[in-house]
């Protein structure tokens, strides 16, 4: 079983983002000592031109590389 990390939307809301990191730090620890899989989406959210203008939604390229680092973390799961 794999859990996702939750998407930080945007750097606007700093709290929220500060939040949003917090519970992603503990799920990641969580699921280590479970022995589930974890899959980040905080590299793609943060690296240039891998999201929309918005902030919102993956970019095309975005999704590809999300799908290819997904497709690694349930192959080693």
């Amino acid at each position: 079983m794999v859990f996702s990390s939750i998407p930080s939307m945007s750097a606007r809301d700093t709290e929220r983002t500060r939040k949003i990191n917090l519970l992603n730090m503990w799920l990641k620890g969580w699921c280590h000592h479970r022995n589930f899989g974890f899959f980040d989406h905080g590299t793609v959210s943060l690296a240039p031109g891998l999201m929309t203008i918005d902030g919102s939604h993956p970019s095309l390229k975005g999704k590809r590389i999300l799908a290819q680092e997904l497709a690694g973390v349930i192959e080693g799961a």
